[in-house]
């Protein structure tokens, strides 16, 4: 009889050791995303300012500015975020730097509006387009899913596209661009 309310409390114990870890592992996330988010809206926001000279850059250029800019400041700022993010190694440090990049593209507004009205005035520079109404539509649905960040689904109706005009350029340039996001 003993033997049992030992084990009980030992397995007590042990659920609540558990529940700590797990709940401080949590809260250790959600300070880390807010510093993430923080940074996030930082690069943002020097999108749209005057840190970099918009006019002579690229918009992969101002991006990769932007971000080294702010990820900069922020080591500046605060000593220990490099060891906090793990980021002592070139290749964490890379994959860092990646992710903000493709948080800028999928998230800052002024990076979304740029890619679009690039991507309208390169298309109607350089694709012939469709004669095909239907992959017309799928394409124009493919854009708009692009646009909202849903890639996968994007590709989707960039595949029907090009199974319906198998000579659809931008069809298949925004499926490849679409497969590179994800």
């Amino acid at each position: 009889m003993k033997q049992s309310s030992l084990s009980i409390n030992y397995f007590g114990i042990i659920s609540l050791v558990l529940i700590f870890v797990l709940s401080s592992n949590s809260l250790l996330a959600q300070k880390q995303d807010k510093t993430i988010r923080k940074l996030n809206n930082a690069i943002c926001d020097c999108m749209e300012s005057d840190k970099i000279d918009s006019d002579t850059l690229t918009l992969d250029e101002a991006v990769t500015e932007c971000v080294t800019i702010e990820i900069t400041s922020l080591i500046e700022k605060k000593k220990n975020f490099i060891s906090k993010y793990n980021l002592d190694n070139l290749e964490t440090l890379k994959e860092f730097i990646g992710d903000r990049q493709l948080d800028a593209y999928t998230q800052c507004e002024f990076v979304i509006k740029t890619k679009k009205i690039i991507r309208d005035n390169y298309d109607s520079y350089v694709y012939d387009g469709t004669d095909n109404d239907k992959a017309e539509r799928y394409y124009k649905k493919g854009n708009n899913l692009m646009d909202d960040g849903d890639y996968e689904d994007a590709i989707d109706y960039f595949r029907m596209a090009v199974r319906e005009d198998t000579s659809f350029v931008e069809a298949f340039d925004h499926l490849g661009i679409c497969s590179r996001l994800i």
